[in-house]
This record gives structure tokens, C-alpha cells and sequence, in this order.
């Protein structure tokens, strides 16, 4: 996997949708090509509202994982947040951000991964 290329997944209301846009110009701007087809990092930015929202953060995850093992997963968002605080693992995830580092997930994973 020589070339950093990503794709970012959004659940829930439309601030996460504007964190999602900025990350990936974050993203884009820190020489990342975004692309659907086989990226080597899927980012997720997840919601907690409600349980539903949760458990669709959880099943992408190990689909995007049993589809492209090869890929890291990146969750951020208030699903990661709470699984941190809960002291949940996902085997199928990389890195876990919570919303108190949300607006570092770029320089984080540049560090990271």
C-alpha cells in the first residue's frame, strides 16, 4: 500500500456531516486521495443517539474489515467515544478518536497508522 488513499462514512445529523467534510479536506491537504474503490483507510465518524445507530457503526465496521482486511478502520464520533468510556474493544478497529480529539483525527492518524 504505497499510495494513502481514504474513504470517510458519516452516521447521524448534520454537524457530523460537516466534521466529515472538513476531515476530508484535512485529509486531502495532508496528501491523502480519497476513493471509494479499495482505500487502505476507511474513517468513520459515528453517532450515539440512538442504540440503531450504534449497531450500523458496529456491523460497517466488520464488513469494511471482512471485505478489505488489508485496510485500517479509524472511528471517531460519539459510538467511539462511548465505547472508550465503557473500555470496549473492537478487534476490527484500528484507533478509537473521541469527540474531545475529533478535530485532530488527521494529525492523529498521520502519527498513528
Amino acid at each position: 500500500m504505497s499510495t494513502n488513499t481514504f474513504f470517510t462514512y458519516c452516521f447521524g445529523c448534520r454537524v457530523n456531516q460537516a466534521e466529515k467534510d472538513e476531515l476530508d479536506r484535512q485529509m486531502v491537504a495532508r496528501g491523502y486521495i480519497q476513493t471509494e474503490d479499495n482505500p487502505n483507510l476507511y474513517i468513520l465518524n459515528s453517532c450515539a443517539v440512538t442504540q440503531k445507530a450504534e449497531r450500523e457503526a458496529r456491523q460497517l465496521v466488520h464488513r469494511l474489515k471482512r471485505e478489505n482486511p488489508q485496510s485500517h478502520i479509524v472511528v471517531t464520533g460519539c459510538a467511539a467515544t462511548n465505547w472508550l468510556k465503557k473500555g470496549e474493544k473492537l478487534s476490527d478497529v484500528d484507533l478509537l478518536i473521541d469527540n474531545q480529539n475529533k478535530e485532530f483525527v488527521a494529525e492523529i492518524i498521520d502519527r498513528r497508522l
